[in-house]
């Protein structure tokens, strides 16, 4: 649907919703209270390969990062606010390389998170205040 890029979004599958990689924008369902999964399965997967390596073989030691550039469609205010935290838990202070882009910011030190969800604060705790 959109070249490299995962298209994602809400189907409906046996009369409950999910979200699923989109095939086409005509499979698309906005009109959904709530989901099986959360949007969350595709920013932070319950199973990934992190790393590989051989046995006894210290420089076959390699991280495996996930470039896969995602575009989820439909996502819930609370979900927003839900993945804005693990952004912002995953990326301040000591960034987790697995869950932020190796792709670089103007500060040669900061990564990005891989959702990079921007949402104002008061979808995030709902008085308009920081965290």
């Amino acid at each position: 649907m959109a070249g490299t890029t995962q298209v994602i979004g809400v189907v409906k599958k046996d009369n409950r919703f999910i979200y699923d990689i989109l095939d086409s924008a005509t499979n698309l369902t906005l009109d959904y209270d709530e989901t099986l999964l959360p949007p969350k399965t595709f920013v932070m997967p319950p199973k990934e390969t992190l790393l590989t390596y051989k046995p006894k073989d210290p420089a076959s030691y390699k991280e495996i990062h996930d470039m896969q550039p995602r575009i989820i469609i439909g996502i819930h205010p609370g979900d927003c606010a839900a993945i804005a935290l693990l952004d912002r838990a995953f990326s301040e202070g000591h960034q987790d390389g697995n869950y932020c882009s190796p792709q670089k910011t103007n500060d040669p030190d900061r990564h990005v998170p891989h959702s990079s969800v921007q949402i104002p604060l008061h979808f995030v705790n709902g008085q308009g205040r920081g965290l």
